[in-house]
């Protein structure tokens, strides 16, 4: 998918609306069943992890294939965008030696970043667990290398407000939070320890959407239409 710079906001748009109307549909068909209570009736925002929708069958031991279809859907859609959002990257940012080198750098980390997420939908946690995880591990931590490297980008030119700067920076802390969740709690035992995994979880995902959408915003305005 090539996309071209004046539709680099659009994309990010339709890529993200997509994966959250998707996985929607997805929580609506999730037949039940919790990592520590199989009894669960449907899908709880926060204690299921999106990652369910994706497992072959429920931890009430039910099929999951609407959901299951959705979520790969969803998550190989948002995928594409991102890939050819990053693809382009070098195409925009290229008005100096650093910008032309961080640029490349961010191209190649965010392509891999992009096929690791669309990796983590088609390797569902209750048949490949060990997989799945090194995956979402691996794509949360590029992404926030490449928050860094979009963050310097931003400082190093005084058209885009530190509005820009500061959602970056929030982000990365966010996602570092989220990280330290993994120290703090190893093991999900308890209902709380589920509880705010899950939550926590949905702040990284949806606060990762968001700033994307500034992000894109802020490229194409400042980058785009106001160099023609």
């Amino acid at each position: 998918m090539y996309l071209e710079k004046k539709q680099i906001f659009p994309v990010i748009v339709i890529g993200t609306l997509q994966f959250v109307i998707l996985t929607i549909i997805a929580m609506m068909f999730y037949t039940g069943g919790t990592r520590i209570d199989k009894t669960t009736e449907g899908y709880n925002f926060f204690t299921n992890f999106l990652s369910d929708l994706g497992r072959t069958t429920t931890y009430s031991r039910e099929g999951n294939l609407v959901s299951v279809i959705l979520f790969v859907l969803a998550l190989t859609g948002l995928g594409v965008t991102f890939l050819a959002y990053f693809r382009i990257i070098p195409e925009i940012f290229n008005q100096n030696e650093m910008e032309e080198k961080l640029g490349k750098i961010i191209a190649n980390i965010g392509t891999i970043a992009a096929f690791t997420f669309m990796g983590v939908a088609v390797t569902p946690a209750n048949l490949v667990a060990p997989i799945h995880d090194a995956l979402v591990v691996t794509g949360f931590s590029l992404v926030a290398i490449l928050l860094g490297l979009l963050l310097v980008l931003t400082l190093n030119d005084p058209k885009f407000s530190k509005f820009y700067t500061l959602t970056y920076i929030l982000l990365i802390i966010v996602i570092l939070a989220y990280g330290g969740l993994f120290f703090l709690i190893p093991e999900i035992i308890t209902y709380n320890d589920l509880l705010i995994r899950v939550t926590m979880q949905k702040v990284v995902v949806y606060s990762l959407l968001l700033c994307f959408l500034i992000q894109s915003y802020g490229i194409w305005r400042y980058r785009i239409v106001n160099l023609n």
